[in-house]
């Protein structure tokens, strides 16, 4: 499966959104990664979990939201991207979906 990839419309400012984000990403311990050219989000190392992975993108009104697990071989060597629906992976997905709700919530309060 693919990331998770949604557009949410929102009546603030960018740099209000931009501020609400990153509070919200470093609060629940995700952390700036560099990935395949992208400046995203990373929670995990996966040890006993897959890594988790956001990508957030602000505009004026707007927060570009994708989202993916990946599995690791080893601690820091991973493969694969899968969104956060299916089976395999469950708990992890659930793990990220439930995040990206709660920054939902945020962005519209």
């Amino acid at each position: 499966m693919s990331r998770y990839i949604k557009d949410y419309s929102v009546p603030k400012d960018a740099a209000s959104l931009q501020s609400l984000v990153n509070s919200f990403m470093v609060r629940e311990g995700f952390k700036v990664f560099y990935y395949k050219g992208e400046t995203i989000w990373k929670k995990g190392y996966g040890l006993f979990t897959a890594p988790q992975f956001m990508k957030t993108v602000v505009s004026e009104k707007t927060v570009h939201v994708e989202a993916w697990i990946k599995f690791a071989l080893l601690p820091g060597v991973y493969y694969g991207e899968m969104g956060i629906e299916g089976f395999v992976g469950l708990i992890p997905k659930k793990m990220l979906k439930k995040k990206i709700e709660e920054l939902v919530m945020q962005i519209y309060q």
